[in-house]
């Protein structure tokens, strides 16, 4: 197991139609502790709780988590279309907050012992897989069913992995902290509205600015962890669905050691780590 920032990994296989997902939470257990609990969908944001692989409808979503599909191997350089903001200055321009990750390399991602939220423990992360596709028929009619008009719209999805070693753990629980955020308007997300789904998985639905008009974006997250003999794996796949040739969907990780969440104030690349899907 590396813990460098530098060292590359391969592409992990992904399937697309598996990805609208959910399953809250944060945190990792041993193998006696393990807990199948789901938290509310608001703690997106919190350091702590426990996630559940959430079945699918097979039909429609499949139920192969790493299904191999063709890919794009690095996210698509920006179009004219994606000109939609150039008038308007974005909140993480304006803050200078910056969007590290890349794919296929590892960082050194903070992470706090979950017993007393005391002790500093830290993971090796990975954006292991990054695509955008049009919607499928069989998806634009999920969101139907589901009060989403997915016309117009195409899907963004980012896979990250996060290793845990016992040497940064101890044996212990971990928390890490979440955080969905937009590039343009940065609060946005946190100013939008949790919802079921048909088949009860919670999404988020909350409102982007493109091309003049406002727009609704939505997001939906499965994410689990996995504990092997001598240390802890978190997955997460992160969908969005926004409108063609927008840029500004941003998901990633922050330092969960931090009281105040105002990022301006984080250290830019030791304790925000995010991924822009553009």
């Amino acid at each position: 197991m590396k813990m460098l920032l530098t060292s590359s990994k391969t592409i992990a296989a992904f399937a697309c139609l598996s990805m609208l997902m959910s399953g809250c939470g944060t945190s990792a257990f041993d193998s006696a502790a393990l807990s199948t609990s789901v938290l509310s969908p608001f703690s997106d944001d919190e350091p702590s709780g426990q996630d559940q692989g959430v079945s699918y409808e097979d039909q429609l979503l499949g139920d192969n988590f790493s299904a191999p599909v063709a890919t794009s191997a690095t996210p698509a350089p920006q179009t004219a279309a994606q000109a939609g903001n150039s008038a308007k200055t974005a909140d993480f321009e304006t803050y200078g907050i910056p969007c590290i990750l890349q794919l296929n390399e590892d960082y050194i991602c903070p992470a706090i012992i979950e017993k007393d939220y005391s002790q500093h423990s830290q993971g090796t992360l990975t954006v292991i897989q990054y695509d955008v596709k049009p919607v499928s028929d069989d998806i634009w009619e999920f969101g139907q069913k589901n009060g989403c008009d997915f016309t117009g719209y195409e899907m963004r999805a980012v896979t990250t992995q996060i290793d845990f070693t016992p040497e940064y753990t101890g044996g212990k629980n971990v928390s890490i902290m979440r955080r969905t955020l937009d590039y343009y308007n940065m609060d946005a997300p946190n100013n939008g509205v949790w919802h079921k789904d048909h088949l009860d998985r919670d999404f988020l639905e909350y409102e982007v600015e493109w091309q003049g008009q406002k727009k609704p974006a939505y997001f939906w997250r499965r994410s689990f962890w996995k504990d092997y003999d001598n240390y802890y794996e978190y997955k997460e796949d992160a969908i969005f669905f926004v409108p063609a040739g927008y840029d500004g969907a941003v998901r990633g990780f922050i330092n969960p050691d931090r009281p105040d969440k105002d990022l301006k104030n984080y250290h830019p690349e030791q304790d925000v780590l995010l991924f822009r899907l553009q």
